[in-house]
């Protein structure tokens, strides 16, 4: 009886390590910081970045002019003249901030330039991850970055290396 017992506990033992599901990792910074394409998309959307803010530079500097001009010559001014130019002001000013939020806003010009500059990059990392869990037996892949609150990850089961290189991305010496 002890025998059975025993035989069946191993039995048992041994299907639930053949039911163990396989999980792996990558690091997406390490890739993306060693990405080509990153670093051409970056100067891309810097380039912009500073064309935008040359704009948005001007805005204010016309409405800072209007300012100054407002105060130089506001004893000039009637009062019914003195309130046409400071709602101009207002109105210029308000006009100038709509414009900087439309662009870097958070659903602003910038927003989408990344957003359209890094999704095939994250695509192409992501189908990659994909394609080397499914070759590998892996049950999941799971993406770590430097924003994840994993308390361990076993090294052992890190796929960067193997995504890096299907990528074609040298690693350092």
């Amino acid at each position: 009886m002890k025998k059975i017992a025993l035989s069946l506990l191993i039995v048992m033992s041994l299907m639930q390590v053949s039911n163990a599901q396989k999980i792996a990792y990558f690091e997406m910074d390490s890739i993306l910081s060693k990405m080509p394409e990153v670093k051409t998309a970056n100067e891309e959307i810097d380039a912009k970045a500073k064309e935008w803010q040359q704009l948005v530079d001007t805005r204010f500097k016309q409405l800072d002019e209007m300012y100054q001009d407002y105060i130089s010559n506001q004893d000039n001014y009637s009062g019914e003249m003195k309130k046409l130019k400071q709602d101009e002001i207002i109105n210029t000013e308000k006009r100038a901030k709509m414009f900087r939020d439309s662009i870097f806003g958070g659903d602003g010009e910038m927003t989408k330039l990344q957003a359209a500059k890094f999704q095939s990059i994250y695509d192409t990392i992501f189908a990659m991850a994909k394609r080397i869990g499914i070759s590998n037996g892996y049950d999941y892949v799971i993406e770590n970055t430097s924003n994840s609150q994993w308390i361990y990850i076993n090294p052992d089961y890190n796929i960067t290396g193997l995504i890096k290189r299907e990528l074609g991305i040298k690693e350092e010496e």
